[in-house]
C-alpha cells in the first residue's frame, strides 16, 4: 500500500487552509505567498497568481516505501522537495535579471535548495530573491 485515505471535516478544513495566493513580480522573478502590491526586491507591481496548494503533497515515509520497492529517482526528488516554499526557475530569474546561470549543483549547495520534480531548472529554497541574485 502506498497511500492513505483519511476522512473528516476537520482534515478537509486543514487542507483548505493550505491554499494561498502567490504574488509574483514579472520584472525580477520574486515570489511570495499572499497578496502584495509592490515587489520587496525591485518595488515594481506584483501580479497575483490564483490560489494554489502550497502544502506538502507527499509524505516522506510513503516516498521511502516506494523508493525501497521500485527505486524511482523522481520519487526521491519529490520526497526532498517537501517542506519548502514555492519554486524559482533559475533560467527565468537569470533572464529577467541579466545573469548567467550557474551549475544547478553549485546553486543548490549555496542556497540550501532542493530540485523540483516538474522543472529541470526549478529549485525550492527558503533564501530570499536577493540572496539568489547575489549568488548568481
Amino acid at each position: 500500500m502506498f497511500g492513505n485515505i483519511k476522512f473528516g471535516a476537520k482534515r478537509a478544513d486543514n487542507i483548505l487552509k493550505q491554499f494561498s495566493y502567490i504574488s509574483y513580480c514579472r520584472e525580477c522573478g520574486y515570489r511570495k505567498n499572499g497578496v502584495y502590491d509592490k515587489c520587496e526586491n525591485c518595488n515594481k507591481k506584483m501580479q497575483l497568481i490564483e490560489k494554489i496548494y502550497i502544502g506538502n503533497f507527499a509524505e516522506k515515509c510513503i516516498c521511502d516505501k516506494i523508493i525501497e520497492k521500485f527505486d524511482y529517482k523522481i520519487i526521491n526528488v519529490i520526497k526532498e522537495e517537501q517542506n519548502f516554499p514555492v519554486y524559482y526557475d533559475i533560467h527565468k530569474i537569470c533572464k529577467l535579471n541579466h545573469k548567467t546561470p550557474k551549475k544547478m549543483e553549485f546553486l543548490m549547495n549555496k542556497l540550501n535548495a532542493k530540485r523540483t520534480h516538474f522543472s529541470e531548472t526549478g529549485i525550492k529554497t527558503e533564501e530570499s530573491i536577493q540572496e539568489i541574485l547575489k549568488i548568481l
